[in-house]
């Protein structure tokens, strides 16, 4: 039996409860028995607790530690969440996981019974959100009650929900729902002007007086520049096209890929890079569909911007 194994394989071994330990060759992850530990024996990190879900006789119920951790310790618990994930288990988070630890069931359950009583108050203050701090209530609650059953069915505690709590989310997720509406309008009447702005500059940016503003916005264009001595590393020609989103290649290289985006549209064969690979400077050409449209990384150029350039040029169209 190998006892010193990497941070994967401890976390599976766990799982399945294959051996009764292991570790990692720091000893910062280990298990001994039902408990996987991050670091040291005082800080449990996950226990199988033999324990099944009530009704499903089947489900065990796998305790993990709630409490604040570092970077590390959240990697090794990450770990054992998804060694478990094909598992039927039912996971639990609290403060109190050991097995030896003493009067840990009635502070965890007080602890879940906070945690319902906190999420009541956030839904009802809340202002955005409300629907997944009701979630989370309702998460608690069912917890604290799988809880209760299978460790300490004699605890007296109880959880309960507010019967307005829905009404009120329900109000709020109305609410939010209007006023995101409004902002979405107001953002697209922004974008709207910004769009109609620029175009304004188009002319000007071709003739290479000026940038282009909001370029994000606008369909993809085309112009030629002279880049002259100093030509950026890569380019192998002083002329460049380059787009309206500030990419550059090389002249030759764009009437390469404007032949290919002919033959495309010509027999209607779409192009989609798999094996044979269109270079376009810097950059491979994605895909070009049946009706001319080129993909290459951010960039989605139509047909007739295209068509354009090439008429410009005097290449065959």
């Amino acid at each position: 039996m190998k006892k010193v194994v990497t941070n994967v394989m401890i976390a599976h071994l766990w799982a399945n409860q294959s051996q009764p330990e292991a570790r990692n060759r720091h000893g910062s992850f280990f298990f001994e028995g039902d408990t996987a530990y991050s670091y040291r024996k005082s800080w449990p990190l996950a226990r199988i607790t033999g324990k099944t879900v009530e009704g499903h006789p089947t489900r065990l119920i796998v305790l993990f530690n709630s409490n604040r951790c570092s970077v590390t310790t959240g990697a090794h618990a990450g770990l054992a969440h998804r060694a478990l994930y094909q598992h039927n288990i039912l996971e639990i988070s609290v403060p109190f996981i050991s097995s030896y630890e003493f009067d840990a069931h009635p502070r965890n359950l007080k602890y879940l019974s906070n945690q319902v009583e906190f999420f009541i108050g956030k839904t009802r203050q809340a202002r955005q959100h409300a629907e997944s701090y009701l979630r989370a209530t309702h998460g608690y609650a069912r917890e604290f009650g799988i809880y209760k059953a299978a460790f300490l069915p004699e605890y007296p505690g109880t959880v309960s929900i507010p019967e307005d709590l829905a009404g009120i989310v329900a109000v709020k997720t109305e609410k939010n729902r209007i006023k995101q509406e409004q902002a979405d309008e107001r953002r697209r009447g922004r974008e709207k002007a910004h769009i109609a702005a620029a175009l304004t500059h188009l002319d000007a940016w071709r003739a290479g007086v000026i940038p282009l503003p909001h370029a994000y916005l606008l369909p993809v264009f085309l112009r030629k520049l002279d880049r002259g001595r100093g030509a950026p590393e890569g380019l192998r020609s002083d002329l460049v096209v380059q787009t309206s989103r500030g990419a550059e290649i090389p002249l030759d290289h764009a009437r390469r890929v404007w032949n290919a985006v002919r033959e495309v549209v010509s027999t209607g064969i779409e192009y989609q890079r798999n094996g044979h690979t269109l270079h376009a400077g810097a950059f491979t050409v994605d895909h070009i569909e049946a009706d001319g449209t080129l993909h290459a990384g951010c960039h989605t150029i139509k047909l007739d911007e295209m068509q354009r350039f090439a008429e410009e040029e005097g290449w065959p169209v």
